[in-house]
């Protein structure tokens, strides 16, 4: 009987370089609620968290595009 409460933030900017480049960073929180079996096994459980970062590049022309992206978790 736990109660889990979770706030999973997201936010991101972008930089216009030009016409056409543009950077990119981003991130973003994610929780998730244990398993049952997880109960069973350990009574101290705690909730698994995630933080997502990532850092990306687009190049377009009419006749290219590119997107490069770097992230870390």
């Amino acid at each position: 009987d736990k109660d889990y409460s979770f706030f999973n933030p997201k936010a991101g900017i972008t930089y216009l370089l030009n016409e056409n480049n543009n950077f990119y960073f981003s991130y973003a929180r994610a929780n998730r609620e244990p398993n049952k079996d997880d109960f069973e096994a350990n009574a101290n459980v705690k909730p698994e968290q995630l933080n997502d970062f990532e850092l990306g590049w687009r190049y377009s022309t009419n006749k290219t595009k590119i997107n490069t992206n770097l992230y870390y978790m």
